[in-house]
């Protein structure tokens, strides 16, 4: 009788451990459908305004850019090594240059020994969108976005793979973020979702003050 109970006790935790998987999964799908049509919708928007102004030969190259994003984008994959993620981030910054002219520049960093470590995918590419987007504010100021990938060791925790994203744009009161309307910050509310869905035992911070910039941490346990 005893190993009865034992047994369907044993049965009950994997059903219900399968069905918390499968959910996670779900709200995972359900947080990265939020973002590919989202980027996709601004950088068609973006080649429409540069049709407007005749721009042909930034448009043809602006297409071909595109071609490379959509097939990362809808690739079937949910996690990418880190050096394609970086890829990515700088076909879509191409494409932003081309929109803003000289007034968007770019740093990415991928050090050495990270290149392989895998994240999600798309994870940084709505934080580097709202670095352009909310950075640039309604100045005509240039803006700095900084990227880096990074290993370091940690007392207590041990190796751990450091994302970031840093800009030098107009900034905004960390502590107000809660106080703005629903759905202005979906993007990064998105990322930090999948980030707790993918390693519980993350870290997502952002940081940022007016007039000094923002600055988004991620940090992954290496799981190696």
């Amino acid at each position: 009788v005893i190993n009865q109970m034992i047994d369907n006790l044993k049965e009950y935790i994997d059903k219900e451990y399968l069905l918390v998987i499968q959910q996670q999964k779900a709200e995972y799908k359900a947080l990265q459908s939020q973002i590919n049509p989202h980027f996709l919708y601004n950088t068609l928007n973006g080649f429409v305004a540069l049709n407007r102004m005749g721009e042909k030969e930034a448009l043809e190259k602006g297409i071909v850019e595109l071609s490379r994003l959509f097939r990362y984008a809808y690739s079937s994959r949910e996690i990418v090594p880190v050096r394609e993620e970086m890829e990515f981030l700088e076909d879509y910054l191409k494409l932003e240059k081309l929109k803003y002219d000289g007034r968007l520049d770019y740093i990415i960093w991928l050090d050495k020994g990270c290149g392989e470590k895998e994240i999600p995918k798309l994870l940084l590419q709505p934080i580097v969108e709202n670095s352009i987007r909310h950075g640039m504010g309604n100045t005509n100021a240039p803006i700095l976005i900084r990227i880096l990938a990074e290993s370091s060791e940690v007392k207590g925790i041990g190796r751990v793979l450091i994302l970031t994203v840093r800009d030098n744009g107009v900034g905004f009161d960390s502590r107000s973020v809660e106080k703005k309307k629903e759905g202005e910050h979906v993007g990064v509310d998105s990322v930090r979702a999948r980030v707790e869905l993918y390693c519980k035992d993350a870290v997502f911070q952002c940081v940022s003050r007016p007039g000094k910039g923002t600055k988004t941490t991620i940090v992954f346990p290496d799981r190696e």
